[in-house]
């Protein structure tokens, strides 16, 4: 591993040699060599505080990406999706209650506002007393769809008439014109 501080003391070796031949200098030329001297960090400051803001980094980034994206996108998304409630994750809740809570508190309730809204599987859960797989929404056909469809298929039939009808007078003359030869 190489150390932060051996990094720095190689990036910065042109100004450590300019500043080295400062530093016997007389007058503020050789004060700002002295000033600037660079030499080496005690092993463990630098590193060692870089682990800790890294830990804590990490930990605060753990704790705030749920399964279905991060704690701060709530904040300007309040979209509906369903089966948000998963136990497993749930554990970071109460270390980040305080911080985002009513962001908690609207995922806890939209489980009532789902099952009065028949775009969410826990509306059909409910009203049938019985569980459907998690994909049942997912095959849906709406009524808008339908009818584009139909009127798309239409069009297209009566273009295939036409197209149909010029292939057989196509196909009879050169029917004809075989007979002829």
């Amino acid at each position: 591993m190489v150390l932060i501080s051996e990094v720095y003391r190689y990036l910065l070796s042109p100004v450590e040699k300019t500043f080295k031949s400062w530093e016997g200098a007389a007058g503020m030329k050789g004060k700002i060599g002295r000033w600037f001297r660079i030499g080496r960090v005690p092993l463990p400051i630098i590193e060692s505080w870089g682990r800790v803001f890294n830990t804590l980094y990490m930990m605060i980034y753990t704790m705030t990406q749920r399964p279905w994206g991060p704690l701060y996108k709530r904040l300007f998304e309040m979209d509906m999706h369903p089966g948000k409630f998963y136990y497993i994750f749930a554990r970071h809740r109460l270390i980040l209650f305080f911080w985002f809570g009513h962001t908690f508190i609207y995922d806890y309730n939209m489980m009532s506002s789902m099952k009065n809204n028949s775009d969410h599987l826990a509306y059909f859960n409910a009203k049938y007393s019985r569980k459907f797989p998690r994909n049942t929404l997912n095959w849906r056909t709406s009524a808008h769809y339908l009818e584009i469809s139909r009127i798309y298929t239409v069009e297209m039939i009566k273009k295939l008439a036409v197209i149909e009808q010029e292939l057989a007078e196509e196909h009879r003359r050169q029917k004809a014109i075989a007979l002829i030869k």
